[in-house]
């Protein structure tokens, strides 16, 4: 980061929001991941032939909000690099 700092007190108050911020992302986007993967698995597990279609859908539904996860997370790269 190529901020110039008034004073030391500031620059710890940044980089402490900047810390929480990205642990908060992290946590989420971890959490998002494995609820995804418990939701899958029992799918998969307590499926019947009746509702494969529906799994397919919802695996399509999965696979979109997984590329919409990568551009939040460009996003979120380009918010802290500050451009």
């Amino acid at each position: 980061m190529d901020i110039k700092f008034k004073t030391t007190k500031e620059y710890k108050k940044i980089k402490k929001n900047f810390i929480i911020r990205n642990f908060v992302f992290g946590f989420v986007y971890f959490q998002f991941f494995i609820v995804l993967i418990e939701i899958i698995v029992g799918l998969v597990l307590f499926s019947n032939r009746e509702i494969i279609v529906g799994i397919l859908l919802f695996s399509l539904f999965l696979f979109l909000i997984f590329i919409l996860l990568f551009f939040i997370i460009q996003c979120h790269i380009c918010e802290i690099k500050g451009i």
